[in-house]
């Protein structure tokens, strides 16, 4: 900082020899301008730019606060958003391929399609996403697990898919290759 206050000050200096006038890169007229931070832009503006741009940011402020968020709307384009993450996922196990990435899928567009329905997505819409498409990973993880009991099992115990599902339990205390 003190080399870069030794370096304007020569060069002010040297501008005001030279009769260099002050203008202001937002409004082009000449006038005193300021070095001011705008959005991490360093910039030179006048007294009057700088607070139209302090009035603009609070009035962007206060119209984002009154932006309703649609709850419920959100919460269908959440279960909406998971849907292809989820397909993919069983597809994935079918397929005999770890299907785990697919997790990242479901959340980004549970989160995604929430905003998209909700209008606006604020701590609430985000906890409500994160947790629907929680929700759809743990299903989806049921599901697969389910499927590989079922290819397991089909020839020796006559099962379908359901009796599977509900035969998870057992296998996770007893069996510790499924388990693993």
């Amino acid at each position: 900082p003190r080399l870069a206050t030794k370096v304007l000050e020569v060069i002010s200096k040297y501008l005001i020899k030279n009769k260099y006038k002050n203008i202001c890169k937002r409004c082009l007229k000449q006038r005193k301008t300021t070095l001011v931070d705008i959005d991490s832009s360093i910039t030179y503006v006048c007294d009057n730019c700088y607070n139209d741009i302090v009035n603009d940011y609070e009035k962007d402020i206060k119209e984002k606060k009154d932006i309703k968020e649609k709850v419920i709307s959100g919460m269908f384009g959440a279960i909406l958003g998971c849907l292809p993450g989820f397909i993919l996922w069983i597809i994935l196990s079918y397929l005999m391929i770890n299907p785990n990435v697919m997790a990242l899928i479901i959340m980004l567009g549970s989160a995604y399609f929430y905003r998209h329905f909700a209008g606006s997505m604020k701590l609430p819409g985000l906890i409500i996403s994160l947790v629907i498409g929680f929700l759809f990973v743990l299903f989806a993880n049921e599901l697969s697990n389910a499927y590989t009991l079922y290819n397991e099992y089909v020839n020796q115990y006559n099962i379908n898919l359901f009796d599977a599902y509900k035969a998870i339990p057992y296998y996770l205390n007893n069996n510790e290759v499924f388990k693993s």
